[in-house]
């Protein structure tokens, strides 16, 4: 399994890779918390811009990613953001 640091390496441009480096962490520690806490999914805000190329990443990963939020999400949507929900077995 190629690991999502490699895939961002590889497809990311540098001025782009920052900002995307930086949510995909935030993503990677938000999914090991909430799996901590036994739950199977999250939703989570994403830079419209970025949505398609975090989406393939984490599938690449072996997530299932809806480009929506399933379910109310907690969180106000922020300008330029959408809305994806990320489940795990």
């Amino acid at each position: 399994m190629i690991s999502a640091n490699e895939i961002r390496t590889k497809y990311f441009n540098d001025d782009v890779d920052a900002n995307i480096k930086d949510i995909m962490n935030s993503i990677e520690k938000k999914i090991v918390e909430y799996a901590e806490k036994h739950k199977e999914w999250l939703i989570v805000q994403v830079p419209s811009k970025y949505k398609d190329c975090i989406k393939s990443s984490l599938e690449d990963l072996d997530y299932t990613v809806w480009s929506s939020a399933i379910g109310e999400p907690k969180e106000d949507l922020l300008p330029g953001n959408k809305f994806i929900t990320i489940c795990w077995e």
